[in-house]
């Protein structure tokens, strides 16, 4: 099988399609999140207000201390003091588009382009990462930072 080589993959239509793709989706949580506050912010679950709360204990709050891994907490907390707490979502989100990008470009080179965008495309729509990717949780960007 002709593999398209390496330098191609600039011109792969797939490719940038993907990326379209992934910006669509931080545009649209950008605009879903505009005016809101990270307290209103949909995906909350149980762990995510362990997580933030860790972050809040890095920069001197009183608050309970759980012990998390400190990336998100620390990233959670850095947002915070810059004033702009909504860009964590954003970025969590531009990570884990970014992961699905990386992994058609991976797997383009071992297998070409249709495989390859038949997983980036399982990845991307599958219920379990897109909901995952949305949550204020450490799992999908471990998972992402990982690969």
């Amino acid at each position: 099988m002709n593999k398209p080589p390496e330098h191609l993959l600039a011109r792969d239509p797939f490719f940038w399609g993907l990326v379209a793709w992934g910006v669509v989706a931080i545009a649209w949580l950008a605009a879903k999140l505009a005016g809101s506050s990270l307290l209103a912010y949909p995906w909350l679950d149980g762990d995510s207000w362990d997580w933030l709360l860790n972050g809040l204990w890095f920069v001197g709050e009183d608050v309970r201390f759980s012990g998390r891994s400190p990336l998100l907490p620390l990233l959670s907390s850095v947002f915070d003091r810059l004033g702009f707490p909504l860009a964590l979502p954003l970025v969590l989100q531009a990570l884990f588009r970014a992961t699905v990008v990386a992994l058609y470009a991976s797997a383009r080179n071992f297998s070409g382009r249709g495989p390859a965008l038949a997983a980036a495309i399982v990845v991307s729509l599958g219920f379990s990462f897109q909901t995952l990717a949305l949550d204020l949780m450490a799992d999908v960007p471990a998972a992402c930072l990982l690969f």
